[in-house]
């Protein structure tokens, strides 16, 4: 039963920084359908489309941030096998590259990037230090 409640709080988890990531990446795009929409019927503030360092990055890496880290949940959620969660970070992060491969290779849309790869490695590390954590708890 307790690992019924676990995987459901990690899929809720997950489905939050899905939707989170999915803010970010359609509210903080000038260009994106939905963005224009919303700034049709509510202005959005200029400062949201700025070119800061900290927006830049925001906009470029903080959904693939999110994404990552639910990615690295959903898996444990669905495998739950406690003691190989290192291999969910490899697992997270092979996708991850493959799929920067992909785009490297003009396989699929988007521009190859280094910094996703890392970015993807940097969240699914996220995702597994949340489940340890939970692991720590429970210990106690």
């Amino acid at each position: 039963m307790m690992k019924n409640k676990k995987k459901i709080l990690l899929v809720f988890i997950s489905l939050i920084l899905i939707i989170g990531g999915l803010c970010l990446y359609l509210l903080l795009n000038r260009d994106a359908f939905i963005t224009k929409i919303i700034n049709s019927v509510v202005a959005l503030p200029d400062v949201v489309f700025s070119d800061t360092f900290a927006l830049k990055l925001l906009k470029g890496y903080g959904a693939d941030f999110l994404w990552a880290t639910s990615f690295a949940l959903i898996i444990q959620a669905i495998l739950w096998l406690r003691k190989k969660s290192i291999w969910y970070l490899l697992f997270c992060s092979v996708l991850g590259i493959f799929y920067e491969l992909l785009q490297f290779l003009k396989i699929t849309n988007g521009t190859a990037d280094m910094l996703d790869i890392l970015i993807y490695v940097i969240g699914s590390t996220f995702g597994i230090i949340i489940l340890l954590g939970g692991k720590f708890y429970e210990e106690k």
